[in-house]
């Protein structure tokens, strides 16, 4: 959607949400630095400069507009709720966040969203599909681990290919991509869900930082790009990453 008209934005900021998601334990979404979070914040996350955040009113706002527009949200909702896991409007929550990430998921809260890590509605919504690509995993899969290192990788490349977060407009926003420089556009999708779903699983001391979290990605890339479910293709992807891995 085009949330900037339907959610709209303030440069002030919401006190109103103190909670910390450090309680509770999550499965981490990339967040961004805002311009009133604490300079703690690694720039490698947002990958992007700092603008203003959005307030904890604001993002309820666009999670109800995210849940009754979104086609592949309600398609996910629909797969958990067929998989034996209904999902309401309390499963997601909107909090202030202490952590370094835009959202997370809690299989005993559901899903997180950080509203002093998000900076657009188009963060919403990505981080609230990615979100909840690990909550359907972990309906569908209960045995999974996510204290793992390997079994996250393979959530975390899931949920940046399936969330919509590695479309061509995202990487140019994030400087990864030049509109004067073709040879960049070619192989986006995958660098990019490479790329996040190893600064993701780096939050996992399993994966024994970044390196360890870049490996575990490479293991497990192939097989789990090529895991869309409950989906097709997804926005970003070319035809041949559409039909997947070629026998040979």
């Amino acid at each position: 959607m085009s949330g900037h008209e339907r959610c709209g934005r303030s440069t002030s900021t919401d006190a109103s949400s103190t909670c910390s998601s450090a309680s509770f334990p999550l499965v981490d979404s990339l967040g961004t630095s805002c311009s009133h979070v604490p300079s703690t914040t690694s720039t490698a996350l947002g990958e992007g400069p700092p603008f203003d955040c959005l307030s904890k009113a604001q993002v309820e706002k666009c999670v109800d507009d995210v849940l009754r527009e979104n086609t592949s949200v309600r398609q996910l909702i629909r797969a958990m709720q067929q998989a034996g896991c209904p999902v309401g409007r309390d499963y997601f929550t909107v909090i202030s966040c202490d952590t370094k990430t835009g959202g997370g998921f809690s299989l005993q809260h559901g899903v997180i969203l950080c509203h002093n890590r998000l900076e657009t509605p188009s963060d919403v919504e990505h981080t609230l599909v990615h979100e909840l690509v690990h909550a359907y995993d972990a309906c569908r899969m209960p045995s999974l681990n996510f204290a793992d290192c390997r079994q996250h990788a393979c959530a975390e490349v899931r949920a940046a290919n399936l969330s919509g977060e590695c479309t061509f407009f995202q990487e140019f926003s994030r400087g990864h991509v030049a509109i004067t420089q073709p040879t960049t556009w070619s192989g986006l999708h995958e660098r990019c869900v490479r790329r996040r779903a190893a600064l993701s699983a780096a939050f996992n001391p399993a994966c024994g930082g970044p390196r360890g979290a870049r490996e575990a990605v490479d293991e497990v890339y192939e097989r789990c790009a090529a895991d869309r479910a409950p989906f097709g293709c997804v926005t970003g992807m070319s035809q041949q990453e559409c039909e997947g891995p070629q026998e040979r």
